[in-house]
């Protein structure tokens, strides 16, 4: 799986558009193994999302990407 980032410089500074990257991404990780491969992924963030914790985000995330997660194919 591949996976690509964008937020937006109207998101904040650059510590806060890469934190909420690293906050994406440890979602990314603990699902990582229930993708199908070959997958790509662009997230385009549009909106703040600091303020949302890491379990919430993830099931965000799942729900984005459920279509594609192997074991429910």
């Amino acid at each position: 799986m591949r996976i690509g980032f964008t937020v937006s410089k109207k998101r904040g500074s650059a510590v806060l558009r890469n934190r909420i990257k690293r906050v994406i991404k440890e979602a990314l990780r603990e699902i990582d193994g229930e993708v199908c491969c070959g997958l790509d992924v662009l997230f385009s963030i549009n909106s703040n999302i600091c303020d949302i914790n890491l379990k919430e985000l993830k099931i965000k995330v799942i729900e984005i990407i459920e279509p594609y997660l192997s074991n429910r194919m």
